[in-house]
Parts: C-alpha cells; sequence; structure tokens
C-alpha cells in the first residue's frame, strides 16, 4: 500500500493499547511499544520494506530484553497485537 488512510496511525496505537487492556495493573511502560508498532505499520505501508524490517526487528529485541520492565504477560499480548 502506498501512504496511509489519515488517523491510521491513531487506530494502531488504539488496537494495541486495547490489547494491553487486560495487563492493567501491571508494572512496566507500553509507550516506546505503541510508538515502535506505528512505526512498523507506516514504514510498511509506505512501501520501506527494509525500514519495515529494521523496525520490527527491533520492536522484538525490545520485547525480548522486556524494556520498560514489562511482564512476559505484557510482552505476549504486545507480540500477538504485531503478528494479529
Amino acid at each position: 500500500m502506498q501512504g496511509a488512510e489519515p488517523g491510521h496511525a491513531s487506530q494502531e496505537a488504539r488496537t494495541v493499547r486495547q490489547r494491553l487492556a487486560g495487563t492493567r495493573g501491571e508494572a512496566g511502560s507500553y509507550d516506546a511499544y505503541v510508538g515502535q508498532f506505528v512505526l512498523v505499520r507506516s514504514l510498511y505501508e509506505r512501501g520501506e520494506g527494509s525500514g519495515a524490517f529494521a523496525a520490527m526487528s527491533r520492536f522484538m529485541d525490545m520485547l525480548k530484553a522486556r524494556e520498560g520492565g514489562i511482564s512476559g504477560r505484557a510482552a505476549d499480548e504486545l507480540w500477538d497485537s504485531a503478528i494479529w
């Protein structure tokens, strides 16, 4: 796809945040993950495959390292959001 629909990035962010709703009350910061996920999607939709690949790799590295102090459960929810 060439270009995203207006408001598409904010819809992606809402989708990720909804997936994380089940992890409420768990410690951790999720904003960096939401931002990275939106970046991956945006790059992909602009046809920037190598950039999207690199950004997705960074997203997976963040999950593996549990950056932001997130739990394993939250990492699983974020991963599920990314692949669905």
